[in-house]
């Protein structure tokens, strides 16, 4: 096996180094000169829908030159690292892999962290002006936690990867409190007091304004679902700045994401930062699609694909599917990692039959485990491997 392909299946594996500091990192990219520090970044951490955040937000600033670097990708690799929407060429990928890797090796760095530097690297010979940048995991310790200049949001805080971030969501908010910036901004639709105080003290310790787009939390934002369609739901959406009718999305949970993605938009326009006009932002809501986030693959019959991994994830898709009906047909995998008996006791609520089966990858959980722990619901529990599936559901 070559290197770079070792590198494409350590990070097909989302392989974790633990550490202690970024100094590795900081230093990593200090002998690369700095390329982090080429662009204005929009720096997104929360536990669901901050992929979602940074493609949104990466359509608001059409006209301007984006980067777009999320993660973990679904088909290929390349789908992480994107400039105005096109992905990294195979040839350059495979360019500034090599002439990162030798020198990557003198600090140490982990997968993660070289694919983090070539995202940067390339950013800033593409010359971006924006780059919309998603933390691999947690927030502190991650590698993209070395830019600066940015805009910070956290989405939400839930429960995950609780053998690195800690057991309780007070500890994994802190974690992902480490990327607030500093003289800068906070976005959140956090709404936990417990979990407010903890951006609060470090908005407060950073100089940093900390702004709830939560409508629970501040009336001057908030969103309705107006009209349902066969495929997608009719959202009026409201800021202090302005109104935006008759938005169609097909997942209810979006409506969330995509007011956290205005706030931001506003806010660059407001601080002179990025002319972003309201009807930009309206297209950018509705023509985003977002792989593996509520696809919807066949009206009749629904058939939706979705990769929520976590139960409040999992609890979304499960209030987003309900606009469309009840009694439905569920297939499911998870990594071995996951709380799977909370997301097939949530998943069971609106499903007859549930079909568990394993991805191929060697995270994946064992098909007959998930059987067993799904012996308690209510609805008919079966199990069947990939290739039967692949059969029967196309």
């Amino acid at each position: 096996m070559s290197r770079f392909s070792k590198f494409l299946a350590q990070e097909e594996n989302n392989e974790f180094c633990a550490k202690r500091d970024l100094s590795n990192v900081k230093a990593f990219m200090h002998s690369l000169d700095d390329p982090q520090n080429s662009f204005f970044s929009i720096h997104i951490a929360g536990s669901n829908g901050k992929g979602s955040v940074a493609n949104f937000l990466a359509a608001m600033l059409k006209g301007y030159n984006v980067g777009l670097y999320t993660s973990p990708h679904v088909i290929e690799f390349r789908e992480r690292i994107k400039v105005n929407g096109n992905k990294i060429p195979k040839k350059k990928l495979l360019d500034l892999f090599n002439q990162l890797y030798e020198e990557g090796k003198k600090y140490s760095i982990s997968s993660f962290e070289l694919a983090t530097a070539i995202a940067f690297k390339y950013f800033e010979e593409e010359k971006i002006d924006f780059g919309v940048v998603e933390c691999g995991l947690g927030g502190r310790l991650d590698a993209t936690n070395v830019l600066e200049n940015k805009i910070s949001i956290i989405t939400n805080i839930a429960l995950e990867h609780t053998g690195i971030l800690g057991n309780s969501l007070q500890s994994i908010a802190k974690e992902k409190a480490g990327i607030i910036g500093k003289d800068s901004v906070l976005f959140t639709f956090e709404e936990k007091p417990r979990i407010l105080k903890i951006f609060e003290k470090e908005c407060k310790k950073n100089k940093s304004e900390l702004v709830s787009v939560n409508p629970k939390l501040n009336k001057d934002y908030g969103f309705e679902v107006v009209a349902k369609g066969d495929s997608y739901l009719e959202v009026d959406f409201y800021t202090p700045n302005a109104y935006y009718s008759n938005i169609r999305l097909a997942a209810f949970y979006q409506a969330q994401n995509a007011l956290l993605s205005i706030a931001v938009a506003e806010y660059l326009k407001q601080n002179s930062l990025a002319n972003i006009s309201s009807s930009t932002i309206a297209n950018a809501i509705e023509q985003t699609q977002i792989l593996g986030r509520f696809n919807i693959l066949s009206k009749d019959p629904l058939f939706v694909v979705d990769v929520a991994h976590n139960s409040a994830g999992i609890k979304a898709l499960v209030e987003s599917l309900s606009y469309y009906g009840k009694n439905f047909r569920a297939v499911f995998a998870c990594s071995a990692d996951k709380d799977a008996r909370s997301m097939l006791k949530i998943l069971g609520r609106i499903c007859d039959e549930i079909v568990v089966t394993e991805f191929q990858n060697k995270r994946t959980a064992n098909k007959n485990k998930l059987l067993k722990i799904s012996k308690s619901l209510r609805c008919n529990v079966k199990q069947m491997p990939i290739s039967q599936i692949k059969k029967e559901f196309t």
